[in-house]
């Protein structure tokens, strides 16, 4: 969240015309990438919890779609009534097309003004909502591992060739194009969810793999810095990096992400 807010605030540092202004702005202009470490976790959580239902009998899916709805609903609800506020006594702008568009989770293909465009990563969410419980309710776990791997590599096909085909469109905010983070990290969830898999990946996923998918993610990133290559190895990196902390708890990161405060909060999120 952070890193996303550091992102949007590079803009207006870049803007002030000062040496210290550039710097800043250069530093923290990759922070959008916090929206893929977001989608990395998402995807591994979410479908950790939905199999670790599946393991107790079924996956309930109206009490899963209930408990997005009241995650989600209430404060994008009250973001929307301040914003029409705002509006409405021509502070800001906003088109009609643009508040369906959020409420029907579908910004990400609409456009709009700056003040709902952060919407299009609740788009990519919800998406993945509506798709991935029911696949996991209706799909043994190896089917839907081959399901997720199918997604996430048809998404880096698609995310290509949109990229080279489609002017004028923001492609990078759309669903088919930022799928394969969420997806990855679902096929982590699977795979650390079943014994066999998970004891393979605990001898084989050490700090020094982890440390070398970072570093090569990293020179990929600076070898490599148009799009959209780099959407690639930043949504097959992260999900290691994750599974890496979920199997090494006793690790430096893995310490500092079993923090008291920080379990807080990802209860509160997820």
């Amino acid at each position: 969240m952070l890193l996303v807010i550091a992102a949007h605030a590079a803009r207006l540092m870049r803007e002030t015309h000062t040496a210290i202004g550039a710097h800043a702005a250069s530093f923290f202009e990759h922070g959008g990438f916090g929206v893929d470490i977001f989608f990395a976790l998402s995807g591994y959580l979410i479908c950790t919890l939905l199999l670790r239902e599946r393991q107790h009998g079924s996956i309930d899916l109206w009490a899963f779609y209930r408990r997005r709805f009241f995650r989600i609903i209430p404060p994008m609800a009250a973001y929307l009534a301040a914003i029409i506020a705002l509006s409405g006594v021509g502070l800001v702008t906003l088109s009609h097309s643009e508040i369906a568009a959020v409420l029907l989770f579908c910004r990400n293909y609409v456009g709009g003004a700056w003040y709902t465009g952060h919407f299009w990563s609740l788009g990519v969410e919800e998406h993945f909502y509506i798709v991935v419980p029911l696949v996991l309710a209706f799909c043994s776990q190896r089917n839907a591992l081959k399901i997720a791997l199918a997604a996430a590599l048809g998404c880096a096909l698609i995310r290509l060739v949109e990229w080279k085909y489609l002017t004028g469109v923001e492609v990078e905010f759309r669903t088919e194009a930022r799928f394969d983070t969420l997806m990855y990290g679902a096929m982590i969830a699977i795979a650390l969810q079943t014994p066999a898999w998970r004891a393979w990946i605990e001898r084989r996923l050490t700090l020094s793999v982890a440390a070398a998918v970072l570093a090569v993610a990293l020179i990929l990133l600076v070898a490599v810095p148009a799009m959209p290559a780099r959407r690639t190895v930043v949504a097959l990196a992260l999900p290691i990096l994750v599974a890496h902390t979920v199997l090494s708890p006793r690790s430096m990161a893995g310490r500092m992400l079993e923090a008291g405060w920080l379990r807080y909060i990802g209860r509160l999120s997820y």
